[in-house]
């Protein structure tokens, strides 16, 4: 994968597209030290997406994107990562944590089934399709 960079714009638009598909299965987990939701969708190719959204206890937070729902550390399958830290407190990093938020939270509604879905399929491949173009 190249290190491409992303704007929290990318990030923002291809979160809530899979969040709100209809077609994407929402679970939540918890762990030690905090949240994560994992949004898979499958349909879009060979193999499936995840998305994993996490919330930290120490208020960080992370967007993960893979190829595939396995868990291998060695097969580089993340698309991208991102990692938040509450920790810079400059005008950037507050914007990008407002943006998390509503991530995190409309992730939270489409659990308990209160957020509107549709159909992104087409969407969804065009934005992967971007994305992989991006990574080349």
């Amino acid at each position: 994968m190249s290190e491409q960079r992303k704007t929290i714009h990318d990030i923002y638009d291809i979160a809530m597209a899979f969040i709100t598909d209809s077609e994407s299965d929402v679970n939540m987990q918890y762990t030690g030290f905090g949240t994560t939701y994992c949004i898979i969708r499958r349909g879009l190719a060979d193999f499936p997406y995840k998305m994993e959204v996490s919330k930290f206890a120490s208020n960080n937070s992370a967007i993960v994107l893979y190829r595939g729902t396995g868990f291998d550390m060695h097969n580089n399958r993340k698309l991208f990562k991102v990692i938040l830290n509450s920790k810079t407190p400059n005008t950037r990093a507050k914007k990008n944590m407002v943006k998390f938020r509503e991530i995190f939270y409309s992730t939270q509604k489409r659990m308990q089934n209160v957020l509107a879905t549709k159909n992104n399929t087409e969407m969804l491949k065009n934005m992967l399709e971007k994305l992989s173009g991006k990574n080349k």
